[in-house]
C-alpha cells in the first residue's frame, strides 16, 4: 500500500502483478501529462492489461459509453432530478422498508440494489430495473469479471490464452448472451454498470451524517430535490469529498500505459512499455497539502470551498476523468440525504468507531459485511 507520501514530489517505481514496470509520478506532472496524446499515454492499453483484455476476450472499453453519457445523460441531469429522486425513495422503500425498531440491515448489499436500481432507471427502463433477472447481472457481473482477471493473472502467462476462456465466469457470461445482437447489448450495458454500480456503492456506504442541513435546504422547495436544491448541499459535498479523501477506494489514479518514451519537465524520461500512475492517497494523507491530514473534518472542503484547487483525482483527471461523475453525485446525495431524513443510525453492540477498511492490492474498500441498525424516524 502507498502510504507513505515522502516521494510524493518525485518519480519512483514499484514491483507490481504487471510484467512491466510501474512508475508513479508526482501530481505535480499532471497539467503536462495531460496533454500527451493517447499515441503517447494510453487509457485504454492500461485497462486492457490490467482486465486481461487479450486471454479473456472482455472488450473494454466500450466507445458509446462515454459519449452517451457525456452527451446525453449529464446535459439531462436538471431535468431528471425529479426521476431520479423518485425512483431513489422507491428502491429504498423497498429494499430497507420502514421499521418501528431498530433492524440490521447489510448496508453494502442493500445499497448494491439500490444503485443498480437507480442506475437501471436511467440507463435501462423504469420496469426492467426491477427486475431480478438484471439487478442480478448488475451486481454479480463486476463480481465475475474481477474473479476472472484475478485468475487469469494466477495463471503461468504462457497458458493464459489456453486456459483463459474455460474459466467459469466467462463460461456464464456466454451461456447468458448466446447470440451477437444480445451480446452487444449486454456489453453496453453491463459496461455501465461496471463502472457505476459498486463505485457508487463504495462511496455511499462511508457516509453517515449531517440531517439537519438536508431538512433545511429540502424544506426550501417542497421536500423535492431539484437540481438547485442538489447544488446548494454544499456541506454534504465536502462530506462526501472529505470521506473520498480519507477513505479512498483506491490507492492510486490516472492509470496509463506509455506507448511512446516522453520527457518530463525535469529531464526525467519516462520510457515506452511502463505504466504510469498518480499515488493519489499520498497526496490526501500529506498534512502539507491537507493540515491535519490524519483527522476527518467533514467541513474540511467547505471551507475551501472558494479555493480552485482541492488535490483530489478520485474520478480521473483531463479528458478521460469519469464521465458519471456528475450522475454519481446527485445520486449518492439523494441516497444519504433520504437514509439521513426517514432513519436513525448506528453500530451494532453500541460501537462508536467507524468499521475498518478492508485492504488488498491497491484497494481499500467498506467491509461488504459490515451491518448497521436502521429505525424509522417519529414525524
Amino acid at each position: 500500500m502507498l502510504t507513505s507520501f515522502q516521494f510524493k514530489d518525485g518519480v519512483f517505481m514499484v514491483t507490481t502483478w504487471r510484467s512491466s514496470p510501474t512508475i508513479f509520478i508526482s501530481p505535480n506532472f499532471l497539467p503536462e501529462l495531460k496533454k500527451l496524446p493517447d499515441a503517447t499515454l494510453s487509457m485504454e492499453a492500461a485497462v486492457d492489461e490490467s482486465m486481461e483484455t487479450k486471454s479473456t476476450k472482455i472488450e473494454t472499453p466500450v466507445p458509446i459509453i462515454p459519449y452517451t453519457i457525456k452527451g446525453e445523460l449529464t446535459p439531462s441531469l436538471s431535468r431528471l432530478s425529479l426521476t431520479i429522486a423518485s425512483e431513489v425513495r422507491d428502491s429504498m422503500n423497498l429494499t430497507m422498508p420502514p421499521c418501528d425498531d431498530w433492524t440490521e440491515f447489510n448496508i453494502h448489499h442493500a445499497l448494491l440494489r439500490i444503485v443498480g436500481m437507480v442506475s437501471g432507471r436511467m440507463f435501462i427502463s423504469p420496469e426492467l430495473c426491477h427486475s431480478e433477472q438484471y439487478l442480478d447481472a448488475a451486481i454479480n457481473y463486476t463480481m465475475e469479471v474481477m474473479g476472472a482477471q484475478r485468475a487469469v493473472q494466477n495463471m503461468r502467462p504462457w497458458l493464459r490464452p489456453f486456459r483463459a476462456q474455460s474459466l467459469p465466469e466467462l463460461i456464464d457470461r456466454k451461456d447468458k448472451f448466446p447470440d451477437k445482437d444480445s451480446q452487444n447489448l449486454a456489453k453496453v450495458q453491463l459496461g455501465l454498470t461496471f463502472a457505476a454500480v459498486h463505485t457508487t456503492t463504495l462511496t455511499a456506504t462511508n457516509c453517515v451524517e449531517l440531517r439537519e442541513k438536508a431538512r433545511k435546504v429540502l424544506s426550501q422547495s417542497g421536500g423535492q430535490f431539484t437540481s438547485n436544491v442538489l447544488q446548494s448541499m454544499k456541506k454534504m459535498d465536502s462530506f462526501l469529498k472529505e470521506t473520498l479523501r480519507v477513505h479512498p477506494a483506491t490507492m492510486a489514479s490516472f492509470q496509463r500505459k506509455v506507448l511512446k518514451p516522453f520527457t518530463l519537465s525535469n529531464g526525467q524520461v519516462i520510457p515506452a512499455g511502463v505504466t504510469i500512475e498518480i499515488p493519489a492517497v499520498a497526496v490526501s494523507s500529506d498534512p502539507n497539502v491537507f493540515p491535519h491530514a490524519e483527522k476527518f473534518d467533514p467541513l474540511r472542503f467547505y471551507r475551501l470551498r472558494t479555493e480552485t484547487k482541492d488535490g483530489g483525482v478520485t474520478f480521473g483527471y483531463g479528458r478521460h476523468a469519469c464521465p458519471g461523475r456528475f450522475f454519481a453525485a446527485n445520486e449518492i446525495k439523494m441516497i444519504l440525504a433520504h437514509a439521513l431524513l426517514q432513519y436513525d443510525v448506528k453500530n451494532i453492540g453500541g460501537a462508536t468507531e467507524r468499521c475498518p477498511n478492508m485492504e488488498f492490492a491497491h484497494m481499500s474498500i467498506p467491509d461488504p459485511s459490515n451491518k448497521l441498525l436502521f429505525k424509522s424516524i417519529e414525524i
